[in-house]
């Protein structure tokens, strides 16, 4: 226990080095006990420091307790159907592959009495880039869990990884089933859909607008410039620029283009500083014209600065996911007092400046209204697409009990996703797009038409990365567990894996028949907090699967028994005739990832445990202990949370 308890308790504070640790605890609790009076009676101080463990014995602890983890782990699930994430990330020059374990047990519940998938990392071993080093990396972090490496145990019923790059999707099943270390049949490969929707996003902007780079003059290149000028500036300075630029704005409004009066007799210099304001009050003038969405309200200093223009932007990455949209909608917002900032460290900075030269660079690109319209094609896209359904996959847990677990919504989310795409124009989000074209499209000939084409290449590629990135959702081996969802949808699903028609809904009261008005026949879902068409969902599945592909004897027998009977698999209840095909469903489909961001988590986790420059083996072994204990921020009745977070630590040794 006493062992264990220092195990857990380094790997809790990853930036506490052994070797300063050996020193601090015998101190620590020198001071804690000192005002009781012990150390004023027959005390020896040598055999006090002598207590203690060394950092020798402490980074033994770490590998003692990290063996003990994965051992547990790899008895407990050596009979049970596990699953595997994975994603990479370098973290202090080691090239760190994070793989996470997970599975399904009916018998194991949390503290609320509540069934949940279960995850535990493996290791965060490294491992080349390519799918056959990854694979042989799998390889060597399986073998830990069996009591050989021969054994004919832990076998992977499936994975979820990224999309691009070495190391995933087909490519890695395929070089982990050479080594023998996936199941025979119904091997489940999914990939990521947060990472996928956000190929989207970015597919798309390649396509119609171009990639940012420094050589460049587009909407992102504007953003990285943006990022870029805040990033050359302190950011107390950066926030002073911007609240002296917002009270700019709201003093000058839509008169900034008048004329400024001089005395008769004014020098050149006088002049030329008149000249270059009014041609600056000139561009702010055009600007203002450009749209009638932007913010003009005065900034308060001593508020929370959280959402607003004061926050800390992001580096905008076309592949990690808010950052791009998050930057555009904030850049169109504070459109005006981006430009009058940029103009103020023009003013404040000497040319060879890196601030002065950014801030240039920026005054150009903003003056530009194509760079203007893109922007706020980025913004409105976002807002209408990304947005909703990053924020829904993140969030949802449904049945799963653990957030990056809903295989069994994300076809219906498939179809929703498409049907917002195929309706996005005509949503009063996307008219501000509009706006933007019919303010700013026409000031050169042609130009409007050439705005609309780049709408049409955007909303094209857009549809394109859709089907390719979620295809796999909607195939035979990955539909199945849609039946899962709730129960009218699950029927529909039901009755598209086994090819029927539409399914009759006449005694669920949830389900609201309008095929002779509207000929719609449609569901107010709770998990997807929206209206889904069911005749439209069961028009959608079939048109995009292959006519030769067939699911598994075992899904269509969960299938017919929701289709025909009505049965209802979503319950946890594991006796009786059923039982064992409710099981069997909950075990192959819950447990497979439908994203990574909670890998992601552990890759950032590495390197928090790579702070003080330790080995790579002691990294793994701290990343493992940590995984094991519980670190959320949680709170028990009036305790604290650090008193409840101690608790549980303690409880989990």
């Amino acid at each position: 226990m006493s062992q264990s308890l220092w195990a857990i308790l380094l790997s809790s504070i990853p930036a506490l080095a052994f070797s300063a640790a050996q020193c601090a605890f015998p101190m620590m609790m020198c001071a804690f006990l000192f005002d009781t009076g012990i150390f004023k009676k027959d005390f020896d101080i040598d055999e006090h420091v002598a207590s203690f463990p060394s950092d020798w014995t402490l980074r033994r602890l770490t590998f003692q307790q990290a063996a003990r983890d994965t051992m547990f782990m790899g008895e407990n699930l050596s009979t049970k159907r596990i699953y595997m994430s994975c994603d990479k990330g370098n973290k202090k020059g080691v090239g760190h592959f994070i793989k996470i374990i997970s599975w399904w047990d009916p018998l194991q519940r949390d503290e609320n009495d509540i069934v949940r998938v279960r995850t535990q990392l493996l290791d965060v071993d490294a491992s080349g880039g390519t799918s056959q080093e990854c694979a042989l990396a799998i390889q060597a972090s399986v073998n830990k869990l069996k009591q050989n490496d021969e054994a004919n145990t832990h076998k992977l019923a499936g994975q979820c990884t990224d999309s691009g790059g070495g190391g995933v999707l087909d490519g890695l099943a395929n070089e982990m089933t050479a080594l023998g270390l996936t199941r025979l049949h119904n091997y489940l490969i999914a990939n990521c859909t947060i990472h996928a929707l956000q190929l989207q996003l970015r597919n798309a902007i390649v396509a119609a607008l171009g990639a940012g780079s420094l050589e460049k003059v587009n909407a992102m290149q504007l953003l990285h410039t943006v990022y870029g000028l805040q990033e050359s500036l302190d950011m107390s300075e950066w926030r002073h620029t911007l609240t002296k630029s917002s009270q700019c704005v709201i003093e000058y409004g839509t008169a900034a283009a008048e004329a400024v009066a001089l005395p008769d007799g004014a020098s050149k210099r006088q002049l030329t500083l008149a000249s270059n304001k009014a041609e600056f009050q000139t561009d702010f003038s055009m600007m203002h014209s450009w749209h009638t969405g932007f913010k003009k309200d005065a900034l308060d200093v001593d508020a929370k600065i959280t959402g607003t223009m004061l926050a800390k932007m992001q580096k905008p990455i076309l592949t990690r996911w808010w950052t791009v949209g998050v930057s555009a909608a904030c850049i169109f917002d504070c459109y005006l007092q981006m430009f009058y900032a940029a103009q103020i460290v023009i003013n404040v900075y000497g040319s060879d400046s890196s601030p002065c030269k950014i801030a240039t660079a920026l005054f150009s690109m903003m003056k530009d209204p194509e760079n203007f319209i893109d922007v706020t094609l980025i913004r409105c896209f976002n807002k209408a697409c990304t947005h909703p359904h990053l924020d829904w996959l993140q969030s949802c847990d449904n049945l799963s009990g653990k957030l990056g677990f809903s295989a069994h919504h994300i076809s219906v989310h498939c179809y929703l996703m498409k049907n917002d795409l195929k309706n996005v124009l005509s949503l009063s989000t996307m008219q501000e797009h509009n706006t933007a074209v019919e303010n700013c499209g026409v000031l050169e000939e042609g130009e409007r038409h050439h705005h609309l084409t780049k709408l049409n290449v955007f909303m094209k590629e857009a549809n394109e990365s859709l089907d390719k990135h979620f295809g796999r959702w909607i195939g035979k081996d990955l539909l199945p567990a849609g039946v899962l969802g709730e129960h009218p949808i699950g029927k529909t699903i039901a009755a598209a894996t086994l090819r029927r028609d539409l399914p009759r809904f006449d005694t669920n009261a949830g389900v609201v028949d309008d095929l002779r008005m509207s000929g719609h026949l449609h569901i107010k879902s709770t998990v997807h907090k929206r209206k889904v068409d069911l005749k439209a969902l069961c028009t959608f599945i079939p048109d995009r699967q292959a006519k030769d592909s067939d699911c598994t004897q075992d899904a269509k027998i969960a299938a017919e028994l929701i289709a025909d009977d009505d049965v209802d698999l979503r319950t946890f209840n594991c006796e009786g005739d059923n039982g064992p095909i409710r099981l069997n469903l909950h075990s192959t489909c819950l447990p497979l990832a439908s994203q990574t961001q909670f890998v992601e988590s552990h890759v950032k986790d590495a390197k928090l445990v790579a702070q003080t420059n330790r080995s790579e083996q002691l990294r793994a072994c701290m990343a493992i202990v940590c995984s094991a204990s519980p670190l959320g921020r949680e709170k028990d009745g009036e305790s604290s949370y650090n008193s409840f977070k101690v608790k549980a630590l303690i409880k989990s040794a």
